[in-house]
């Protein structure tokens, strides 16, 4: 063999092993960014507002998590995305559920000891619309630590957002007016 032979073979192995690197770094970065079926590796939320655009697939449950403060109180949102009026079957989310980091879970099933207040049909309103049905749910976490949330999507699919906030205004520890 010449030089420019091995050299011919060393260029085809290199190109065939950058095809393969970016075939999986694309395959990777999918399942980064998808939203977690598992509850032992939720999506993290942080609690700031911001919206995050997605897709809900139909008859599945999603897990999210929020770091949270003892004493603070927290509000979660999941709502159709008005982009779906073109689309016949809509999400449809059924009951939220926040679990606390003290909740044992069984394979992602358990009793919850966070008492949330399904506050959906208060304005603005995302409960029952023309693109589907929302659900928004406010709880107050009694420990620090990681609070998971699950929600299903019981018909139709489509684009939706979610978003969690830390809506506690005044805390009595820190009120500067006593």
């Amino acid at each position: 063999m010449n030089l420019v032979t091995l050299v011919a073979r060393g260029h085809f192995m290199s190109r065939r092993f950058v095809s393969v690197l970016i075939v999986f770094c694309a395959i990777l970065s999918y399942s980064c960014f998808a939203e977690s079926t598992d509850c032992t590796a939720p999506v993290l939320i942080i609690p700031d507002g911001r919206l995050t655009q997605s897709t809900f697939p139909q008859n599945t449950t999603f897990w999210y998590g929020i770091y949270t403060q003892a004493n603070h109180s927290y509000s979660v949102e999941f709502v159709p995305a008005a982009d779906n009026f073109q689309n016949n079957y809509r999400p449809q989310f059924g009951t939220v559920a926040v679990f606390g980091p003290t909740d044992s879970l069984q394979n992602c099933h358990g009793t919850s000891s966070v008492a949330v207040t399904p506050n959906s049909g208060y304005s603005p309103v995302i409960l029952k619309n023309s693109a589907g049905a929302g659900r928004r749910v406010s709880f107050t976490a009694q420990t620090a630590g990681l609070h998971l949330i699950n929600v299903t999507n019981a018909m139709g699919s489509g684009a939706y957002t979610f978003r969690a906030v830390d809506t506690t205004l005044i805390n009595m520890e820190h009120n500067e007016w006593q």
